[in-house]
């Protein structure tokens, strides 16, 4: 027995493989069948000649292919694969099928002569003599032949031919070219290198490789590589079990479920039971008390009768009057009002079924495991730090306008509203203006739907509509000044906030304020509005139909749903313990995966916060070139629109991230459309005088709403501005 396969053998030994693994080693990966006619690859990995023939004509395209195991390269020969080194290790290391102690016969010339070697090209057993004739015949002179010693057992003996000299047989190892050479080849191109007969060196190879696959380490990734597969399975069948469990778990929480559903529906049963026998008492108490009253105006109107057709002259005098006042008295019940047969009594409104709201009460799904692990990794910590990655910056015009709205389309376009000067622009994202639209009234917000944009003007109460040709029209008019807008395409629906007052800063206590509902062809609702929400300014959706509400008197984002439940509320916490930061928010957005951007007018931030309204991080910043920023967009291709209060746009990409990249620097220059270049410096300033409430933007926060008051005088003055004052921005 080779020292290659005892230390093979020793290895699986102590790496305690299964029988089920070291099959495998005795296998072609290929068809997982024991190998017929194995082929040696130049990585070392054996598989069957028509396994590796088909594969190759599959998969090589030159003159080599990946192996099919370890997806190494390999050169194919210049024959093709049957010129592959036949692998004459593999297999049955015994002669025939005995285990070495039955008696091995010759194939050849019959059971008395004993086996002396195999043929495996021939696949047969060989006595002495035989082997004698099959190594000189021409035909199998070259085929590879193991001896079998006295217990059976195969060992090999190759007489490999040289390339150069095809009669000559490999018998030295030349040391410096680390390949076997034959006799003529080490006296003329290997002359001047060392070289060692073959038997000699393969004594110390022998040893050296012994060695080598006794590592330890090799152990060790062996046991941990058969651990692994073990470890698979182990794992499916437990997640096959715990599969099972869920599966079990949910079965019995749609049962509760059911018997929930149940109760409420024996309660309306039950409820309009009650009702029905109530109604039916009152109906047989109304019964009688209607044949008493026929009865009693029967009586008297009949005896009137018999005293117009018999009484005397005396009589009917006598009786006249009396019968008159009681026939009147007793006509002005109106009994008609007892005969109407229309349906009546109490009607069934069904509930809103909705199928995000009834998941969420069913159950959820989670991972103790996964969701008690709060630690980051050092590449999500940089992707939590990396910011978006700038693809365009532009200006809209006039000079130093106020973006109020975008509204990004199915396209890679936007819709950019400059309510001021009552314009829409349509920008691509290389920021070309591609369409220009004028209003005759100031705007305020937009949002785009069905190949159509929608305008709030907050100043003429309506929200108009404008396409992609220009054409405008009149989508709805609404009892107060609308603001904020947002379209629901999935449901062709239009969400629009209404406010009492339309400048955000002179709004009262009593002021109200609501949500518009407004879809095509079904008219207008007022949806339920907490009265901690006073004015709705900026208006999103979340994934589950909640409205995302930027309100810019109660300087807060607020979420709730189509009753009117406010279910979550930042004020700039951040996350330190409820300390509130300097917050002033403005424009609202949410992206495809639920989260939450707005602006913060305050700090000149874009901050993050995730679906339920808890803050994530300041996504972009003043480093990030943002100056004044106002309102804000996602687009369909995760890209995020910035528009300012000095008329320029910024576009960045959401899906793409960079921690150590350059960015635009906030002091930078920039040229307005006359040509005049100004520091952006010089913009603080103005910044500043806009938030006291001294310039023609109007925006004074919510808390210095009387110094505002002072400076501008009236609500007449101030409210209902001019195109050129800064209505746009209230």
């Amino acid at each position: 027995m080779s020292a290659i396969l005892m230390a093979f053998r020793k290895a699986v030994n102590k790496a305690k493989l299964s029988e089920e693994e070291q099959k495998h080693v005795r296998e072609c990966f290929i068809c997982n069948e024991e190998f017929k006619d194995p082929r040696l690859l130049d990585c070392y990995h054996t598989f069957c000649l028509e396994c590796i023939k088909e594969y190759v004509n599959a998969n090589c395209k030159g003159e080599s292919f990946k192996c099919p195991l370890c997806k190494s390269d390999t050169k194919l020969p210049e024959n093709g694969p049957d010129s592959f080194e036949k692998n004459c290790f593999v297999g049955d290391v015994r002669a025939g099928d005995g285990d070495g102690k039955e008696k091995q016969s010759c194939d050849v010339c019959g059971e008395k002569s004993k086996a002396a070697s195999f043929c495996y090209e021939c696949n047969q057993k060989l006595c002495k003599f035989c082997v004698t004739f099959h190594e000189k015949l021409k035909a199998t002179k070259d085929h590879n032949v193991a001896g079998i010693d006295e217990s059976g057992a195969r060992k090999v003996k190759r007489k490999p031919k040289c390339p150069a000299h095809d009669k000559n047989e490999l018998q030295y190892f030349c040391e410096e070219c680390k390949e076997l050479i034959c006799i003529d080849c080490n006296m003329t191109s290997h002359k001047h290198h060392k070289s060692r007969d073959v038997v000699e060196v393969a004594d110390n190879f022998r040893r050296e490789l012994a060695s080598e696959i006794n590592k330890d380490e090799y152990f060790q990734h062996l046991e941990a590589l058969s651990n692994f597969s073990k470890n698979v399975q182990k794992k499916r069948n437990m997640n096959e079990e715990n599969d099972d469990k869920l599966m079990q778990s949910v079965q019995e929480q749609l049962e509760a479920f059911q018997k929930v559903l149940n109760e409420i529906k024996l309660d309306f049963l039950n409820e309009i039971s009650d009702t029905g026998m109530a109604s039916e008492s009152e109906e047989k108490d109304g019964r009688n008390t209607m044949e008493r009253r026929f009865k009693s105006f029967a009586a008297i109107y009949y005896f009137s009768q018999l005293i117009l057709e018999q009484a005397d002259d005396r009589a009917l005098v006598s009786h006249t009057v009396n019968l008159r006042k009681r026939l009147e008295s007793l006509s002005t019940d109106n009994a008609n009002k007892c005969n109407d047969t229309k349906k009546g009594g109490i009607t069934f409104e069904p509930g809103n079924l909705d199928r995000a709201v009834l998941k969420e009460l069913f159950g959820k799904l989670h991972d103790p495991a996964i969701e008690g692990d709060n630690t980051k990794t050092n590449d999500e910590v940089a992707q939590s730090d990396a910011k978006p990655v700038l693809v365009c910056k532009f200006d809209c015009p006039p000079d130093d306008c106020v973006i109020s709205g975008i509204a990004p389309t199915d396209e890679d376009t936007a819709w950019v509203c400059i309510g001021a000067e009552s314009t829409v622009h349509l920008f691509t994202v290389e920021g070309k203006c591609e369409q220009t639209v004028t209003f005759s009234h100031v705007l305020d917000d937009i949002t785009f739907m069905s190949r159509r944009a929608y305008v709030t003007s907050n100043g003429a109460n309506l929200v108009r509509t404008v396409d992609a040709s220009g054409k405008k029209s009149v989508y709805t008019k609404a009892e107060m000044c609308v603001r904020g807008i947002v379209a629901d395409t999935s449901k062709n629906i239009i969400f629009a906030g209404c406010v009492e007052n339309d400048a955000f800063f002179d709004v009262d206590p009593e002021d109200i304020s609501s949500i518009l509902s407004i879809e095509k062809d079904k008219g207008i609702t007022s949806l339920p509005l907490n009265r901690d929400v006073p004015y709705p300014a900026r208006l999103a959706l979340n994934g589950n139909g909640n409205l995302v509400i930027s309100d810019w008197v109660a300087q807060a984002v607020i979420i709730q749903d189509g009753k009117g439940t406010i279910l979550s509320c930042y004020k700039g916490e951040k996350g330190n313990n409820g300390l509130e930061t300097d917050f002033n928010p403005r424009g609202i957005c949410v992206d495809k995966e639920g989260n939450i951007y707005v602006v913060n007018s305050e700090t000149d931030t874009i901050e993050m916060l995730d679906a339920s309204g808890s803050y994530k991080n300041d996504i972009l910043d003043k480093e990030d070139g943002l100056d004044s920023p106002w309102s804000v967009a996602c687009d369909k291709s995760n890209r995020l629109w910035v528009g300012s209060q000095k008329g320029a746009m910024m576009i960045f990409n959401l899906s793409e991230r960079s921690a150590t990249g350059k960015r635009p620097s906030s002091k930078s220059s920039k040229t307005d459309k006359r040509g005049n270049t100004a520091s952006e410096d010089s913009g603080k300033n103005n910044r500043n005088q806009s938030r006291n409430g001294q310039d023609k933007s109007g925006s004074s926060t919510p808390v210095r709403r009387s110094d505002s008051r002072s400076k501008t005088g009236s609500r007449s003055d101030n409210s209902r501005g001019s195109a050129g004052s800064g209505s746009s921005r209230r």
